[in-house]
């Protein structure tokens, strides 16, 4: 039941979008395995719910190369490495962040070993 007057920018709300328990059961912890069904297959339907490159016309138009950088980098990182928190830095809820224009997370110390050169 709103008018919205001609060319009127309009922003949506990603925060909100991201937190919406309707949409993403317990929104507000970090559960990167509710985007896979039970036999390790994307849920296509709820991934596309994410919007972290914007949305409509202002959308990030780098959003498909930062894509596949990202999925390169990370999975160089993973096949290569031995990831953990680093057992020298005590510990912290990974839910504690900064907000300012973004909100950034508290910083944490990993500790990245490197795997045999046999894999």
């Amino acid at each position: 039941n709103f008018r919205l007057e001609k060319d009127l920018p309009v922003l949506p709300n990603i925060w909100a979008v991201h937190r919406d328990e309707s949409i993403f059961e317990c929104a507000n912890e970090f559960r990167p395995e509710r985007f896979v069904d039970i036999n390790g297959n994307l849920d296509k339907k709820l991934a596309t719910r994410v919007i972290p490159f914007g949305t409509g016309m202002r959308r990030c138009p780098g959003e498909e190369m930062a894509k596949k950088n990202l999925f390169l980098t990370l999975t160089n990182m993973v096949v290569n490495f031995k990831i953990e928190i680093d057992p020298d830095t005590p510990y912290r809820d990974t839910s504690e962040c900064t907000y300012n224009f973004t909100r950034r997370p508290s910083p944490y110390r990993l500790r990245f070993t490197r795997l045999t050169e046999g894999r």
